[in-house]
C-alpha cells in the first residue's frame, strides 16, 4: 500500500508514499487513525450523507481524486480505485455503506501496518 514505518525512533507513525495532503501530510499515526475511525463510524450512523462529505473523508484517508471513468473516482497506491457517485441529494443508504466498507478496509490497512511497525521495532528491543 505504500507504507513505511519511519526511523527506529517512531515505530507508532507511519510515512506514506506518494501523499502529501493537508489533512495527512504522509504520515499516519495512531492519535489520527482513531479519530478518521470515529468519522467513519459519524458518517455510517447517519440516515443521510451527501457525495461531498464522502470525498471530503476519502482525501482524509489518503485517496487522491483521478480522471478515471464516468464519476469521480478515487485512489490510493496498492488500493482498488473508489468511484463515489457525484449526486445533488443524499446518496441511497446501500451506496454510502459500500464506500464506507472500502474506506473502512483501507483504516483497517493502516491499522495493520502501524501494528506490524510496533511489532518489529518490539522485536529490536
Amino acid at each position: 500500500m505504500g507504507l513505511s514505518a519511519l526511523p527506529n525512533n517512531a515505530p507508532d507513525r507511519l510515512t506514506i508514499e506518494g501523499l502529501d495532503d493537508d489533512t495527512v501530510h504522509g504520515i499516519m499515526t495512531r492519535k489520527k487513525l482513531e479519530k478518521l475511525k470515529r468519522e467513519l463510524s459519524e458518517l455510517r450512523g447517519r440516515p443521510a450523507v451527501k457525495s461531498k462529505e464522502l470525498e471530503q473523508f476519502a482525501k482524509k484517508v489518503g485517496r487522491r481524486r483521478s480522471s478515471r471513468g464516468k464519476e469521480p473516482t478515487y485512489e490510493m497506491p496498492g488500493r482498488r480505485p473508489l468511484s463515489i457517485p457525484h449526486h445533488s441529494g443524499d446518496l441511497k443508504i446501500g451506496t454510502k455503506n459500500n464506500i464506507l466498507d472500502t474506506l473502512e478496509v483501507d483504516l483497517a490497512a493502516y491499522e495493520e501496518a502501524l501494528d506490524q511497525s510496533i511489532a518489529q521495532q518490539n522485536d529490536k528491543e
